[in-house]
Parts: structure tokens; sequence; C-alpha cells
């Protein structure tokens, strides 16, 4: 049975006062930009209202209404592109980076037609996808790791055909050295700053041992020259697993105690640096085929219901948030 997506969203906003949204999708290399507003229902009262309950149940928090439901009921009239487009035969059995950040871009609107939900070409707006990367001044920061453009990174996937619909996690980079991409969220400069202060000092320790966590390997450069587009780091091989989904109720005593050591081991010797994890919790621990745990995430914040808010961004925090990892894992 074929399980590959046929489209992936990259980008979703909305403005709760005005009723407007957009989502972004990649589709095999084709950007839909689709534009929602109850102002395109007027006629249909009822596709009016299925909008408005989406949107009032995401910003009421509501856990039975998830994003992916309205993104099911918006995308649904786009299906029929969606399979034409994602069914265009390739000739390339490699792609790079470049080529998914910078795709053929259609745009479209949401309205209705005799009271069925429709999508149709929207040649009126101007706008576009949100910028990519953040700006970081070479004459205000310095950073030893190496820099890559777009072009020098290749996209490593199975099937071709998903290399530009999924984002791009596993690259090559230099056609030789396998990395994990971890992209910047746009316009996020204060973020991407702090994790890459946190790597640089992560680089200068003098540990022997104990201490997991990925490296950075080089920065991926946009297209501007000035933009940086995230980071390439050492490549941890564990599918997508993390101490959330690897901790089970047949999961032996004396591998919990594993992961409990490795973490501990890991974060004593980033607080005797002076470095703080900053969201600590389960999420952000990768358990790789050796079943080994792997600390991620520099990028500062933290998460409800693993570190208080006003312990976030501390070494108090961080135990806080080591001591539920702990309960989660020999609870479970």
């Amino acid at each position: 049975m074929d399980h590959r997506p046929l489209y992936t969203v990259t980008q979703f906003w909305t403005h709760y006062g005005t009723k407007k949204s957009d989502i972004t999708v990649m589709c095999n290399g084709t950007c839909f930009h689709v534009t929602l507003s109850t102002e395109n229902f007027q006629d249909a009262p009822n596709i009016k209202d299925q909008y408005l309950q989406y949107l009032d149940a995401l910003e009421a928090d509501d856990l039975d209404v998830t994003e992916e439901d309205l993104y099911d009921w918006a995308l649904d009239p786009l299906l029929p592109v969606f399979q034409r487009i994602d069914s265009n035969p390739t000739n390339e059995q490699t792609f790079t980076i470049y080529e998914y950040f910078h795709p053929v871009t259609l745009k479209y609107k949401l309205h209705a037609a005799d009271g069925i939900l429709a999508a149709s070409p929207d040649d009126e707006n101007n706008a576009s996808p949100r910028h990519q990367g953040v700006v970081l001044a070479p004459s205000n920061h310095y950073f030893p790791w190496p820099s890559f453009r777009l072009s020098e990174i290749s996209i490593c996937n199975k099937d071709p055909n998903d290399a530009l619909t999924q984002f791009p996690r596993k690259v090559l980079a230099n056609k030789e050295t396998i990395c994990y991409f971890k992209a910047f969220q746009p316009g996020c400069h204060r973020e991407a700053l702090h994790e890459l202060n946190a790597n640089l000092r992560i680089d200068q320790l003098k540990v022997e041992g104990g201490l997991r966590v990925p490296r950075i390997l080089g920065l991926v450069q946009g297209e501007d020259g000035s933009s940086y587009m995230g980071l390439l780091l050492s490549y941890i091989d564990c599918d997508g697993r993390t101490l959330e989904g690897a901790v089970r109720a047949d999961t032996p005593k004396h591998l919990r105690q594993r992961w409990v050591d490795q973490v501990n081991s890991t974060l004593k010797h980033l607080h005797e640096a002076g470095i703080v994890w900053g969201d600590a919790k389960a999420a952000n621990v990768l358990v790789d085929g050796n079943m080994d745990a792997w600390i991620v995430d520099f990028g500062g914040g933290f998460t409800e219901g693993w570190v208080e808010r006003e312990k976030a961004g501390t070494v108090e925090g961080d135990i806080q948030g080591l001591a539920k990892i702990v309960d989660s894992i020999f609870e479970s």
C-alpha cells in the first residue's frame, strides 16, 4: 500500500479577528498558497459556519479539533490538483534543497460554488509565503562552522517523488557528509542566535564522554548571502523516535536506566559549562538505533507541563524538566 503523503503543509497563518487564513502546501515541487476568508463564503452559510467552528475551536485550544482537521476540510477541493501534480514523472534521482526552497508557486482562494466548498486560482493575490531564514550580519556575529549554499546540499530520500513534497531533514552536504537539516523559523532571529551560541559553547567543551548532543557541521546560507536558512547537524539515525514513543510497557528496566543515565550525564556536563538546555522534555530526547539517548534543541523556549514559565531558560527549569522526563521513563 502506498503511504506516501500527497502533500505537506509547510505554513499556516490565521488572524482570528478578521477570520482570514493562509495555508501553504508543498506537492512534488509546487508550492500552493491557499487563502480562506469568510468574505468568500457569504453565499453559503453552512460553509461559513464550518470554517468559523474550526477557527473558534483552534483559538480556544479545543483538544477535539486540530489544525490537521482544518487542513483536511480546506484542502479537499484541491485534491485533484495535488494528485495531478504528484503523478508528474521525474527523471531526476536527486534534488537539492535549493529546488525545494525555489518551487513553482500557485495561488488559490477558497469560495462557495452552489453551496459546495471550491477552489479557484487567485490572480489578485499578491501575497507570498513568509521569507525563509534569518538575517545574521557577518560583521556582528562570527561562527567557526563552514557555510553551505542551498545548491551544495542534496536531499536524501528513498523515493525521488517525495523529495520535493516532504520537508528535507536528512541531507547530504558536498556529496559526502550525511547531516540533519534543522531550519530556522522565519524571522526568529533571537532563537537562532540562542541556538548558535549554545552550540558554540558545546563545541568548546573538553569532555571525553557522556556528552550526547548532535554537533553543528555547518550553516546553510540563503541566496542573498546575509540570511541563513538553518543548521547542518550530525545525523542521529533514530527514524523519528524520541523518548515519548520509545518507552513502552515492555521496555526493560536496564534500558530505561540507561536513558536516564545518559540524559543526566549530558545535562550535568552542560550545566557545569553554564549551558542551559531550555526546552527540556521527552520529545527533545532522540533514541537512536543503538538505543542510546541524545538531547536536542537548544533554541530556547519551554513547553507547558514540563517546565514552569518562571523557570524557563534556567538550570532550575532544566532540573524540573529532567525530573519529569525520569518520571515518564519509569512510569510508562
